[in-house]
């Protein structure tokens, strides 16, 4: 099948709805959490406080944060350049805006501070010995590509990039649109998760295939399922409504379209960049097409695999590293 047939039966599809809707349910995921010790989850608001500090005294007072905010201001505070960066980062007025319209939204991160604490246990849970991280709220300035950042003891989180996708300044300085439409509160929280899942995998870094990669993919999602089952997968994946409907109707031809064309198996790195980095939509497949195909064509695989394999645990799932055997214990085939 060329890449132009399928578009036409892709376009055919969604519009006329002749292929058969497919997504594969959420594995149920049982987690008693009572008996989880963990304390609840406060963030600390770098954001307010480096904000509060005087330009008059500055320096002073930023070395009074300092052991408070260690993550970002264990520096050298008697270094004059270095004070004068931030300062500069601190009066500069469209920072300002930033940091008011941020202190306003987020007046009460309470319901945040919750729904990690339970997603946290819940991690706990599945994978013994996690911990909860020292979670902080910054002001990044936009930059968009680094919302969240963890390392297993401290989680940061760029608060201004979570004001709404109807947020003036983010396209006054031209953001990318499809940045833009996860730029949510709720974003927030499978943003912080799917940090904490990559970091696990880590340790079992995936091979280079297209399989592999989309594997990878699946058990992050899977993971999501597990640790946040309440939120819903158009907000896990980061699609609109219209792109999940999308995913489901299209999923028969697409697999086929990867089988047909022998890519599951080739490591040319163009085609994971097409099929699992974020972007507006999947260049094969037209401008209606939904973004990572793949990622979501791996959710379905590893949703599949949990599904018939009831005995795997989610700690078990993450150790495995033959994309292959979960390919074919999965028993994935998407139904026309």
């Amino acid at each position: 099948m060329n890449s132009q047939r399928l578009i036409k039966l892709l376009f055919i599809s969604f519009t006329a709805l002749t292929v058969g809707c497919h997504q594969t349910d959420q594995p149920k995921f049982k987690a008693d959490i009572s008996k989880v010790d963990l304390q609840p989850i406060k963030i600390k608001r770098y954001d307010k406080a480096f904000f509060s500090v005087a330009p008059s005294h500055f320096k002073e007072e930023l070395i009074a944060l300092a052991p408070s905010y260690p993550l970002f201001l264990k520096i050298n505070l008697n270094d004059t350049s270095i004070v004068n960066d931030l300062r500069r980062f601190a009066i500069d007025t469209s920072i300002r805006k930033l940091s008011a319209d941020v202190e306003k939204k987020y007046a009460d991160i309470s319901p945040l501070e919750n729904n990690l604490t339970t997603a946290f246990k819940r991690s706990a849970f599945f994978f013994k010995g996690l911990k909860a991280p020292q979670i902080y709220t910054f002001i990044s300035g936009l930059d968009y590509l680094y919302p969240i950042r963890y390392d297993g003891d401290n989680m940061a989180i760029s608060i201004d990039l979570y004001l709404g996708k109807d947020y003036l300044q983010y396209r006054k300085v031209q953001l990318p649109n499809y940045k833009i439409k996860n730029m949510t509160s709720e974003r927030l929280l499978p943003d912080c998760m799917t940090e904490v899942a990559k970091l696990i995998l880590s340790n079992a870094k995936p091979g280079n295939t297209l399989l592999d990669k989309m594997i990878y993919e699946g058990k992050v999602l899977v993971f999501l399922d597990a640790v946040i089952p309440e939120t819903p997968d158009s907000i896990k994946i980061g699609y609109t409504s219209n792109q999940l409907i999308w995913s489901s109707k299209n999923a028969s031809n697409i697999w086929k379209y990867f089988i047909e064309n022998r890519l599951l198996y080739s490591s040319n790195p163009e085609l994971t960049k097409k099929f699992i980095d974020d972007s507006p939509f999947t260049t094969s497949f037209g401008r209606e097409s939904a973004p990572r195909f793949g990622a979501w064509t791996g959710w379905q695989i590893v949703r599949e695999f949990m599904n018939k394999n009831s005995s795997v645990t989610l700690e078990q799932l993450f150790k495995m590293t033959d994309s292959q055997t979960i390919l074919e214990k999965s028993g994935y085939k998407p139904e026309e």
